[in-house]
This record gives C-alpha cells, sequence and structure tokens, in this order.
C-alpha cells in the first residue's frame, strides 16, 4: 500500500509541474516574442526572465508535494493514459489557466499608452501574480481554492510570499526599479494588473 501511495504521489506531482510549467512559459514566450515580431519596444528583458525562473524552479521541485486524497479508491491508470490528461485536475488547471494567458498580451497592448517603462511594470507585475495565481492552481488540483487553502505546506507560503515581496521592492525601490526598467505605476494600473492576473 505504501509503495502504491507513493507511486500515485510521484505521478500526481510530476502532472502537476508538467502542467504548470506548460501553462506559465505560454504567456512569458508571447511576451518575449511578440514585441521583436512586431517591432514594439520589449516587454521582457533577461533579468525578468532570471526573475520568473526563481519563481519557477522552487515551485516544480518543493511546492507540489502532496499525496492526492482518495488514492486508495480511484482506479489503476491505464497504460495508454497520457501523462498530461489525468482527470479533473488537469483539464481544470488548463481551462482555467487559458484566460490569463489570453489577457497578458492584451494588457501590454492597452498599457502601452503610459510608456514603455509602465507599460512593462505592469506586463510584468501581472505575469508574477499570475504565476503565484497557477502555482495554487496546480497544487490545489480538483479542489477548490478555498478547500486547499487549510492544508498549505511551507514550501508554498515561501515562494508565494518571496515572489511578492520581490516584486513590491522592483517597483518600489529606485535602484530596483532601473535595474528592472520599471517606472512607478498608479495605484490604479496596479489594480488593473492584478484583476488581469486573476
Amino acid at each position: 500500500m505504501k509503495a502504491v501511495r507513493t507511486g500515485r504521489r510521484i505521478f500526481d506531482n510530476l502532472r502537476k509541474a508538467m502542467l504548470y510549467i506548460f501553462a506559465v512559459h505560454v504567456p512569458i514566450a508571447g511576451l518575449s516574442l511578440v514585441p521583436v515580431l512586431l517591432g514594439w519596444p520589449l516587454a521582457l528583458l533577461p533579468i525578468h526572465i532570471v526573475f520568473l525562473e526563481l519563481i519557477i524552479d522552487p515551485a516544480c521541485t518543493v511546492v507540489f508535494r502532496r499525496a492526492r486524497r482518495g488514492w486508495r479508491h480511484a482506479p489503476p491508470r491505464g497504460r495508454s493514459t497520457s501523462d498530461l490528461r489525468g482527470g479533473a485536475a488537469s483539464s481544470s488547471d488548463s481551462s482555467r489557466a487559458s484566460p490569463a494567458r489570453g489577457r497578458r498580451p492584451r494588457l501590454w497592448l492597452g498599457l502601452a499608452a503610459h510608456g514603455e517603462p509602465v507599460a512593462r511594470a505592469l506586463a510584468f507585475a501581472t505575469l508574477v501574480l499570475g504565476n503565484v495565481g497557477l502555482i495554487l492552481l496546480n497544487r490545489a488540483g480538483s479542489r477548490s481554492l478555498l478547500a486547499d487553502a487549510g492544508h498549505p505546506n511551507r514550501p508554498q507560503l515561501w515562494v508565494a510570499a518571496g515572489a511578492i515581496g520581490f516584486l513590491a521592492l522592483s517597483l518600489g525601490v529606485p535602484g530596483a526599479r532601473e535595474l528592472f526598467g520599471f517606472a512607478t505605476p498608479h495605484p490604479e494600473l496596479l489594480a488593473l494588473s492584478a484583476a488581469a492576473a486573476s
């Protein structure tokens, strides 16, 4: 029984990590390639990619580590079942991640009128906050976020707090803003970024 439980936990965690990696890299690729192809100012610089990878890598290695409830009663997985299908959790994660992927390019277009540094700061803030949201969604699986909130793990809290804390520093500290190529956005625009991420 312990071996079956361990095997199902490992498979479930690998599937969550793969779904998360796919979902989070689609908007990163879009924000990196679309401005180059259309001749717009760059939305993401190398330092932004490094920052995002410092969130993505810990999430894949330490956050998705929890046995799925009801594993004893779940039927065995068929040999032909794809690793990325995995039932309700995978379809739910993919469908809920799709709107976030579609909004980020529109956000960059809509905020271009506020200037390149402000638009870059807001697009990056939306990407970071959406990344944190994807971590929570993928870890919850088929459970609701409210139900999963009652079973937090320390790595998840550290990754989320670190991402939001460093985002605040990059937007609020003058030296960090210059390093990231940001300008201080208006609070209303930051609220718009948070809404787009959600």
